[in-house]
């Protein structure tokens, strides 16, 4: 499985491999797995800057692949002692022209505010889905948590993604997004 993995990640940081971090994700990976979104941990390297778990979440209606990035982000424990942050990515299998980024802005924010988890950004030429799942670090990862938590992450990104994708190739005018939108959280 492959996927692209970004994170903002210390020079320090990159290519260590936490064994806390790699235990988490040990244990969400069977999660991941037994909602049916086969999962593969790989160990940060020269290319990957953490571990992270990865998740192919199949094929859109437009037979793209999708993958979910899950990383433990390594803030350093002398910054958040108290915190992991869990961060869940998905690159969209769909690219934009930067002459498009003002309509694209205009999309993501109005799409934002009808999400109830994560949020769609731009990196570069990258356009994504990210939540970030804040935890206690005295606990582990809740696994009945996450089976609740998974297909509200699938569905928010492609069903949303899917919309973006729409107003990108001018299917789905700016102008009835708002009310698009609004059917969907009515």
């Amino acid at each position: 499985m492959r996927a692209g993995v970004r994170c903002a990640v210390s020079p320090q940081a990159a290519g260590f491999v936490s064994p806390a971090a790699l235990a988490e994700l040990a244990l969400l990976e069977p999660v991941f797995t037994n909602a049916g979104y086969p999962a593969q941990l790989a160990e940060a390297n020269d290319e990957l800057p953490v571990s992270t778990l990865i998740v192919d979440l199949g094929e859109d209606d437009a037979d793209r692949a999708r993958f979910m990035a899950v990383s433990i982000m390594p803030f350093g424990d002398d910054q958040f002692a108290s915190t992991t942050f869990t961060q869940l990515y998905v690159k969209l299998p769909f690219e934009f022209d930067s002459s498009q980024l003002g309509d694209l802005g205009h999309a993501i924010a109005l799409i934002n505010g009808a999400m109830a988890v994560g949020h769609f950004a731009v990196r570069g030429d990258e356009l994504f889905y990210r939540y970030m799942l804040s935890t206690p670090s005295s606990t582990t990862a809740d696994t009945d948590m996450f089976d609740d938590l998974i297909p509200m992450l699938v569905f928010h990104q492609e069903h949303f993604g899917d919309t973006l994708d729409g107003a990108l190739d001018d299917e789905i005018s700016l102008l009835i997004l708002p009310k698009l939108l609004a059917v969907d959280a009515g």
